[in-house]
């Protein structure tokens, strides 16, 4: 039979001065947390610079043609006799059927240590218009030979002036201003800020636009669903697009290593601009995301060693003083510093091999030294392989990482129950002398 015994008021001592530790610990790891969230900011500050810089999203907002138009007005005057008056208007007319094509090269582009992609290449779209609507209309006389064709971009994200044509026949654009109000806008009026237009004389007979365009953008890629019947095909150099963000995902797609190509063919639409398709540009690894999935497991990298700690102390008869707890706290502490520096210059997951490595070792022997045996180094360095390799799977498993933490929770709270389940806890209040083990 062995007996080891530890004095009752120092187990709950020794507990107490754990308890503020851990307390100690959290703290500190909170300003861990918040150099994370200053390091998130400029990540975020620069990517937007680098956004911004290069043009913001592609989006064709709108295409439309402007139609002047005139008819009679019935008017009084003043002896109360009637004339007619000519007024002018204007007519807005969306396509009737949209095709466009895009075939996008993507570069990276840097300020200081983060790096973003932005995309430039080049988009063809033709709209048809369908004038039949307009024959009904027997009061107004149209000025078809005065009609303007619109297309609403941002001209940020134009690298050349577009190319506007009918056949062979290419028409000047510029850059225009313009009020329209129409049924089938947003609001009563509407102002163009940002429209490429382009006087072109019509018939009455439906006619096909083409307009191609030399682009330069950052994040996503967007048409705005302007007629019932739209067509698009995208070809990139991207891996990781993102297509459900949209009001329609593709109808075809191929994704490999070296691209993609999507296909979206919608045939009826409303066609009131309030729908969209395309892609953005994912980024397969996003650190921060990692990194804060991480700190909400640190009060476990805290508190876990500990209770190793505090478990040998029992049942391998050594003596451990609370600063021993302090510095292999702060060691798991300095584990997520570690990760957030490594992961913004290298690979996440040898980031994440470094850290976890330099902070179980670490720990590990140092407990070895300070006791005297190998063994309990090892035992810890076997806790934290099991701890580091546990949170990695957690991380890679965003969907399932509530269910693998549970998991986890549980089965600390097991072990703890399994070890300690011959320690007669109730005898600390009858003596100052408890036995712990008894074979």
């Amino acid at each position: 039979m062995v007996k080891k015994t530890l004095k009752a008021d120092s187990i709950v001592l020794k507990i107490v001065f754990i308890f503020a530790i851990v307390i100690v610990l959290i703290v500190a790891n909170l300003f861990t947390g918040s150099k994370l969230s200053d390091r998130e900011y400029e990540y975020n500050h620069a990517k937007s610079s680098i956004i911004n810089g290069a043009g913001g999203n592609f989006v064709i907002e709108d295409v439309f043609l402007v139609i002047p138009y005139s008819y009679q007005e019935k008017r009084r005057n003043s002896k109360d006799q009637i004339y007619y008056e000519t007024v002018w208007a204007n007519e807005y007319i969306r396509p009737s059927s949209v095709k466009s094509s895009a075939d996008l090269k993507t570069q990276e582009r840097n300020i200081g240590i983060y790096s973003f992609p932005i995309y430039s290449g080049d988009v063809s779209y033709e709209a048809t218009f369908d004038f039949s609507e307009l024959k009904t209309k027997t009061r107004n006389t149209y000025s078809y030979a005065n009609a303007m064709f619109c297309v609403e971009v941002s001209d940020r994200s134009l690298m050349e002036k577009p190319v506007f044509k009918i056949g062979d026949k290419v028409y000047p654009v510029e850059y225009t201003e313009i009020d329209y109000a129409t049924a089938y806008s947003m609001s009563k009026s509407a102002k163009i800020s940002k429209c490429i237009t382009a006087k072109i004389p019509l018939g009455n007979s439906p006619v096909v636009f083409k307009s191609d365009y030399k682009i330069r953008g950052a994040e996503k890629f967007s048409l705005k669903l302007i007629s019932q019947e739209t067509r698009l095909d995208i070809k990139s150099d991207w891996p990781s697009p993102g297509f459900t963000d949209y009001s329609y995902i593709p109808t075809e797609r191929e994704l490999t290593k070296e691209g993609f190509t999507s296909s979206w063919y919608i045939p009826f639409d409303s066609g009131d601009a309030r729908n969209e398709i395309g892609f953005d540009y994912i980024q397969p690894v996003n650190i921060y995301n990692k990194l804060h999935r991480a700190f909400n497991y640190a009060f476990l990298f805290i508190v876990v060693p500990f209770i190793a700690l505090f478990l040998l102390e029992i049942f391998a008869g050594i003596n451990l003083h609370p600063v021993n707890y302090l510095l292999s706290g702060a060691a798991s502490v300095l584990f997520f510093l570690l990760l957030l520096a490594l992961s913004e210059h290298i690979n996440f997951g040898f980031s994440y091999f470094l850290g976890s490595i330099a902070s179980g070792l670490l720990v590990s022997v140092y407990i070895a030294l300070i006791c005297k045996k190998i063994n309990l180094g090892g035992i810890m360095a076997l806790l934290f392989a099991l701890l580091y390799g546990y949170l990695y799977v957690c991380l890679q498993s965003e969907d399932y990482a509530l269910l693998f933490g549970s998991i986890f929770a549980f089965i600390v709270l097991a072990a703890i129950m399994f070890v300690t389940r011959n320690v007669n806890w109730a005898s600390l209040k009858k003596s100052k002398e408890t036995v712990l083990i008894e074979e």
